[in-house]
């Protein structure tokens, strides 16, 4: 099942993110600022941060698989129809359409991983299953790229965008088993986010979590307009350069359940996000080479990428009997961190430039630090487990 979940992940992230090597282009194409363009993933996140707070209430309560197949098919749809208008309020418009799937995708895809995997193998489950991001990344963003430059950024939507979700949603409603293991509770209908407060630590959690993923989101939209406008470079090599990024957020999200049965998940969690505040604070406010600037991104892609999938997983330990409310909390979290991110960016950009934004970007992400390290218990660690297991090979 970890392939047919992986794809599912992938339909979701490649929408959330394929902004970023085409949003030079789309602003172009519409006589608008780059600014104004990007907020249409503030738009995707604010409507997926509403679905995200909706599902608190009924995410335990519908099947997993229906509701992977509904939103799948909502962003096929929605990535379809953005390659088509040609109208500026009406692309705006449908990126809300896209974000209620992409919010239902992340949070029923995530919240999965306790459905198929006992605790012991559930980090390793995570981090497989959070891959799709950075898979979408080396993969669907550098063909977003290539196919804008050679028919034309609408095509990026109506060829990969929608063919993207496509094959998740066949891989889903042909693929997918049900449920291997028993639920922890029986889930309680109506209760929303009030849910987490019999859980100590659970709604901690869930700020820092915002603090970072307001960083992390921010950056995946902006950091292909930074080699754009810094560099000036073409959609093609941004999505080359960003596919590069794309590989590193690969290999950190893969190791990601190592690092946690290794060193144990907290302490994984502390020093993946340590290191990436440090990581962003630095390269945006370097005009160097697009080489240099890449390199000295990397490592806050790693380890970015490191933090998500352990984060992850310590939360549905915070929350045993809520893992699809917990899960939930955080695809609100994460579209509402992507809004906040997105219109933060926006503003810094015409003030302060992008030196301005990296700064911003490190300050949220060492104040998740901060609260992780107060709201995270020390026994939140994690036990030995065989990766092959929990990869299903």
């Amino acid at each position: 099942m970890l392939p047919t979940l992986i794809a599912a992940s992938v339909g979701y992230a490649l929408t959330n993110a394929m902004i970023g090597p085409i949003l030079v282009e789309v602003a172009r194409g519409f006589h608008v600022s780059i600014g104004v363009a990007g907020q249409a993933r503030a738009v995707l996140s604010g409507a997926g941060a509403v679905t995200a707070f909706i599902a608190t209430f009924f995410a335990d309560r519908i099947p997993r698989r229906r509701q992977l197949l509904l939103a799948l098919g909502a962003i096929a749809a929605a990535e379809t129809a953005l390659g088509l208008t040609r109208s500026f309020g009406w692309w705006m418009g449908l990126q809300a359409v896209a974000g209620i799937g992409v919010a239902i995708v992340s949070l029923a895809g995530t919240a999965a991983a306790a459905d198929y995997f006992d605790d012991a193998h559930r980090g390793p489950a995570m981090g497989w299953i959070t891959t799709g991001y950075p898979i979408a990344w080396m993969l669907g963003l550098p063909l977003v790229g290539w196919v804008a430059d050679a028919w034309g950024w609408r095509a990026s939507y109506l060829v990969v965008g929608t063919g993207v979700a496509a094959l998740g949603f066949f891989a889903v409603l042909f693929l997918l088993p049900p449920p291997t293991q028993p639920p922890a509770a029986e889930p309680r209908a109506g209760a929303g986010l009030g849910t987490l407060g019999a859980y100590p630590g659970a709604r901690g959690w869930v700020f820092g979590e915002l603090l970072a993923t307001t960083a992390w989101s921010g950056f995946l939209v902006y950091v292909g307009a930074f080699f754009g406008v810094t560099y000036g470079l073409a959609p093609g090599p941004i999505g080359v350069l960003v596919g590069v990024l794309a590989a590193s957020s690969v290999a950190g999200t893969i190791s990601s359940g190592w690092a946690g049965n290794r060193f144990g998940r907290r302490r994984a969690l502390l020093l993946s996000t340590a290191i990436a505040a440090v990581g962003i604070a630095v390269p945006f406010g370097l005009r160097l080479t697009p080489v240099v600037s890449l390199v000295l991104l990397v490592p806050h892609a790693f380890f970015s990428s490191v933090r998500y999938p352990n984060s992850g997983t310590i939360a549905l330990s915070l929350a045993p009997g809520a893992h699809g409310t917990i899960m939930a909390a955080r695809a609100l979290v994460i579209t509402l961190g992507g809004a906040v991110g997105t219109m933060l960016g926006g503003v810094l950009i015409e003030v302060t430039g992008f030196r301005g934004l990296g700064f911003a970007y490190a300050v949220l992400t060492a104040a998740a630090l901060v609260v992780y390290a107060r709201v995270v218990p020390r026994r939140a660690g994690s036990q030995p487990a065989d990766l092959s297991d929990a990869a299903g090979i």
